[in-house]
């Protein structure tokens, strides 16, 4: 749930790539992940894979059965500080609907394989003027308590007009 967003198509490595592979290692959940303390970094790129911005983010949620909420504290490195709030509801398990309460942003979450989905719209600034920016982003799990995210954000529903890669760490070095 970033300002930027990641293609569905981004490479996932094979289940024997990776360190682990036990089922619960390689399927990220986001209420298994987030609801607890968490920090972050990455970079925003332009489509071209030029560094726009560099970002550490860090925030912890709370759940009950059914909905949660994720406070998410965003520092980028031109200076500018960005506070989210995202009331989660996992719909039937493997779907998830999030709202940001400030702004009311809608986002749709769900199972892609062993990764997680999210895609969000908002309207922002692009070199179109100001138009509605499909965000999607990917999170896959890379270690026990990491995730990385990738993400793409596209107009006209095909035009990328930025990127964003980040690495997550869970504080109690759990996912």
């Amino acid at each position: 749930m970033a300002f930027l967003s990641v293609q569905t198509d981004a490479a996932l490595p094979a289940p024997g790539d990776r360190a682990a592979d036990s089922l619960d290692f390689r399927l990220f959940r986001p209420h298994l992940f987030f609801y607890r303390p968490w920090t972050g970094s990455g970079e925003m790129q332009a489509p071209n894979g030029k560094r726009i911005a560099g970002f550490t983010v860090r925030g912890e949620g709370r759940a009950s059965s059914r909905l949660g909420r994720i406070v998410q504290h965003w520092s980028f490195d031109n200076g500018i500080e960005h506070t989210t709030e995202w009331k989660v509801l996992s719909t039937d398990g493997d779907d998830y609907r999030a709202v940001d309460t400030v702004n009311g942003t809608v986002a749709r979450g769900r199972q892609i394989g062993e990764a997680f989905l999210w895609v969000l719209k908002v309207k922002g600034p692009t070199p179109f003027g100001h138009r509605t920016i499909r965000v999607s982003t990917v999170y896959r799990l890379v270690s026990p308590g990491v995730a990385e995210a990738r993400a793409t954000s596209t107009v006209f529903g095909v035009i990328p007009v930025g990127r964003m890669v980040a690495t997550y760490r869970r504080l109690d070095g759990e996912a």
